[in-house]
């Protein structure tokens, strides 16, 4: 391995003299190998080259704020998607799957939707995919169709998946929460 160059090496042996380098060193360790966040953004950097290739740590995501304890890592995640619903009902969706959750414990959802509304899922600790709108479509040469399609599989893949359930317009019917606790 290379050696920096002289002032920055300079620095370095100045720095692992201070009092409190090396805890504070373990400490800042600790936390971005703990951190969730960091974790997402190196396995999709560094999770290989195709598309085909690219996973998340099974641990993400998070089974959100209202389930802890043991085994909540293992259960399995489920994509929900919000397309259809109105920006108005988002919120209430989200409030109704999370209802679902805490009395089933059986599933994470991750929400996907195509209005930048994720603070509704950030309230329970969820973790949310954006696709583009479909009105102002940019893109002449892709439809929008094929463009979401590809992405929800996409993120199935990644966050490995074991359902697609997409909520209609009107709101989470009966058959919602049965597709989830099942």
């Amino acid at each position: 391995m290379s050696r920096p160059p002289a002032p920055l090496h300079r620095i370095i042996r100045q720095a692992r003299r201070v009092p409190g380098y090396t805890r504070l060193r373990r400490a800042v360790l600790r936390r971005l190998r703990s951190s969730i966040l960091v974790k997402d953004v190196v396995s999709r950097i560094y999770s290989g080259g195709s598309k085909d290739d690219r996973r998340i740590p099974r641990p993400y995501p998070p089974p959100g704020d209202l389930l802890d304890g043991l085994g909540t890592e293992s259960l399995p995640v489920v994509v929900v998607s919000l397309i259809s619903v109105p920006e108005d009902s988002i919120d209430g969706v989200v409030d109704e799957i999370a209802r679902t959750q805490l009395m089933s414990a059986a599933f994470r959802p991750v929400f996907v939707m195509d209005t930048a509304h994720l603070d509704s899922t950030r309230r329970y600790g969820y973790a949310g995919e954006l696709l583009l709108p479909s009105a102002p479509w940019p893109f002449s040469g892709v439809r929008w169709i094929d463009y979401a399609a590809d992405r929800i599989a996409d993120i199935q893949r990644r966050y490995e998946a074991v359902a697609c359930i997409a909520v209609p317009s009107d709101g989470v019917t009966q058959a919602v929460p049965l597709l989830l606790q099942s």
